[in-house]
């Protein structure tokens, strides 16, 4: 039986892990905890959640909460995952850094089981044979990094890798794949919190960090906690690579935002004495930065080949059987409707992958299926596709010129193409045919407040606060990259008090 937290049981445990280790819980995202408090009280018999809760505060010495930790924190990811950071690595960010030939050092935060970091280094071996490189990886849970010590992969972890990394793989059988040495050898494995200071007096000097959809699991005093902490360890000029669903605005104004492959990131300000020129991103030829204040998209994790075509699996499924067969029917066994609803459920997981798939086999039965091209455009618009994005929300207003989600995501896009104009536009749209639509208000107001009206900016973070309370929970969820009502209440009233 599903366990479902009550409002009091889930405030208990999220103040517990907070406290513990900094993790923080949206209510769109209890279901995760729900899920890793089910296995731990049906593992010790206890009889409710409140029971659990008690012995984890008042008797536990710090192991059973450790091992809760260790279930919140197994993370499903694979190789390349949002292949245009790693473009962006590969074309902008190493070229000026190995000109040198000094050592490049790579931080992989919240590294889980070792997927991000071995992409670093198949990159590095592939592009920069003859570049040094150190790589260190960080996660809390000793189980992952015990898993990418191993380096052993099932064939869903590279399904989505380009073609030229498969020679650095070794077949072990059906379903299973490990690196080939010396690659592993090339990066050190660190157990540590993001949110505990020790943590940074072990590390530093680094050029590039990446910390991938792990911040949206955070409070914003911790976010604020982290981003500071990683300013300190970066070098001059370093990199900061987040996931798509997060954002450093009103977070931190010591990074640039900068744009290159279809994606986005952040680098480190460098700062000269004043009787010397002000280095811009400009006099470093690079790309024209966006404000600092950046559109938040839905973290998507469908990767893309540079030519954006569709990726193709390599490697021979192992043959179904009914001991490993899906229970999900394929989509030319189900109706329409239950497809879309498939494809939802497993957006709501975050499993974005799996999602555009169903949703892709859906438009090959019917190229007109607004649902369907909905939630692709979302996914696009969290890779960076942003002109794919922008096709499939066309299409939808074809048909249904009046679909406020297309609206809404057109809007995303044209803010963080700086088209400012053309969202303010979308934006209004919507709110027009959905007053209520509080994210709409929300991104309307960061708009206004670069433009210097503040009247405006004032009025809009105002309605976003009245009606954060009343959108959707799971319409919340897909469309409020990855903040949680509460930390955006929280920015809209910090905008507010210095408005």
């Amino acid at each position: 039986m599903k366990l479902i937290l009550t409002d009091v049981d889930f405030n208990h445990f999220n103040e517990l892990l907070e406290q513990h280790c900094g993790m923080h819980y949206d209510r769109s995202r209890a279901y995760l905890l729900e899920d890793a408090l089910k296995q731990s009280i049906d593992r010790l018999k206890f009889r409710n959640p409140d029971e659990y809760y008690q012995f984890l505060k008042y008797r536990d010495k710090g192991e059973e909460l450790d091992r809760l930790v260790q279930l919140l924190t197994i993370g499903e990811t694979y190789f390349f995952r949002t292949l245009p950071h790693f473009n962006a690595l590969k074309n902008h960010i190493l070229p000026p850094l190995v000109v040198s030939g000094s050592t490049v050092r790579f931080l992989s935060a919240a590294c889980s089981t070792g997927e991000e970091p071995y992409s670093i280094a198949l990159l590095m071996t592939e592009h920069f044979p003859h570049i040094k490189c150190q790589i260190t990886g960080v996660d809390i849970n000793p189980g992952s990094l015990n898993r990418a010590r191993k380096a052993e992969y099932e064939t869903r972890a590279i399904k989505q890798m380009p073609i030229e990394y498969l020679k650095y793989f070794n077949q072990i059988g059906h379903t299973r794949f490990e690196i080939k040495h010396p690659l592993q050898y090339r990066i050190s494995w660190l157990e540590g919190n993001l949110r505990d200071e020790t943590l940074y007096s072990k590390i530093g000097g680094f050029d590039v960090i990446f910390c991938r959809n792990v911040l949206i699991y955070f409070s914003l005093e911790s976010i604020r906690f982290i981003i500071n902490k990683f300013h300190s360890i970066l070098n001059p000029g370093g990199y900061l690579i987040l996931g798509h669903a997060e954002s450093l605005r009103d977070i931190s104004t010591d990074f640039e935002n900068m744009e290159h492959s279809d994606t986005f990131f952040y680098r480190k300000a460098v700062i000269v004495p004043d009787n010397k020129p002000s280095l811009t991103l400009n006099t470093l030829n690079t790309p024209n930065r966006f404000e600092q204040s950046r559109v938040m998209f839905p973290e998507m994790v469908r990767a893309s080949t540079p030519n954006d075509s569709r990726p193709f699996p390599v490697f021979q499924e192992e043959p179904q059987t009914d001991s490993n067969r899906k229970s999900a029917p394929l989509a030319s066994q189900t109706t329409p409707d239950a497809d879309y609803q498939r494809g939802m459920e497993w957006l709501k997981q975050e499993n974005t992958l799996e999602a555009s798939m169903i949703f892709e086999q859906l438009l090959h039965r019917n190229p007109v299926h607004t649902g369907a091209l909905t939630a692709l455009a979302l996914i696009f618009a969290g890779n960076g596709q942003f002109n794919r994005a922008l096709e499939a929300c066309n299409k939808v207003l074809e048909n249904d010129e009046f679909s406020v989600e297309a609206l809404y995501l057109k809007g995303l896009v044209h803010e963080q193409k700086q088209e400012w104009e053309t969202a303010i536009k979308a934006y209004q749209t919507v709110i027009f045919l959905n007053q209520g639509f509080s994210l709409a208000h929300f991104h309307l107001a960061g708009i206004y407040s670069r433009q210097k009206l503040e009247r405006e900016a004032r009025r809009s973070y105002q309605n976003a606060l009245n009606y954060l309370d009343r959108d959707q929970e799971l319409y919340f969820q897909l469309y409020s990259g990855g903040l949680s009502r509460q930390t955006l209440k929280n920015l809209c009233l910090q905008n507010l008090a210095t408005a």
